[in-house]
């Protein structure tokens, strides 16, 4: 890629060797999660509960990578390589701890993830008929979920030789629900039929 670059293999300067090199990489997750409820009875046949949980994960990643910019790769750039692939100890991989310190590089990204749900029911009962009490449930559910993912500086710029670029994924989901639910009892205690009701539900989001 240089004509001023003599390559100690090829006479025209272009060459594409191939030689071991380390892999290595490693992660850690930090994950918290908070949960707490309350709850109650009033008017003796209602009850009340009120569930919120919050989790988050934290997490980096790291990646040994080749610094392509160090390489002398005509696709990243015009400088010609200043390491001689063709040395027997980098193809064999005697000198790899000297290659991974000219080229290689730790590209260090980091993930978030924040999950948030609060949910509220209310119970009881309604009235009574013959077959039993006409029972109702009624609540409402709040659910935020996000990500937050920083690729290295490596990736994000294109620099990872032999390696896809990464760009920067964030977003985030909302839902607020509410919800009800009734339940009535039509017969009881005859014969042929021990107990019959009629239940229906209906949820908003």
């Amino acid at each position: 890629n240089d004509p001023d670059f003599v390559n100690t293999a090829l006479s025209s300067g272009v060459s594409q060797p191939v030689m071991p090199f380390r892999s290595n990489s490693s992660q850690k997750v930090d994950y918290y999660y908070l949960n707490t409820n309350f709850n109650g009875l009033f008017a003796d046949t209602w009850s009340w509960d009120v569930n919120a949980s919050y989790s988050r994960s934290s997490g980096t990643y790291s990646d040994l990578s080749i610094d392509a910019s160090k390489t002398g790769d005509w696709n990243y750039g015009e400088d010609a390589p200043t390491i001689n692939y063709f040395d027997p100890g980098f193809l064999s991989g005697t000198r790899m701890d000297e290659l991974v310190g000219l080229i290689g590089v730790m590209d260090t990204g980091k993930t978030i993830y924040d999950q948030t749900v609060v949910t509220g029911v209310l119970t009881g009962e309604l009235f009574d008929l013959p077959a039993g009490a006409v029972g109702a449930a009624i609540g409402a559910e709040y659910r935020e979920f996000s990500i937050d993912d920083q690729p290295g500086y490596y990736s994000a710029t294109g620099l990872l030789w032999g390696q896809s670029s990464a760009q920067q994924t964030k977003g985030d989901d909302t839902v607020k629900e509410v919800f009800a639910e009734v339940e009535v009892p039509l017969l009881k205690g005859l014969p042929g039929v021990e107990s019959l009701t009629f239940n229906a539900s209906t949820r908003w989001f």
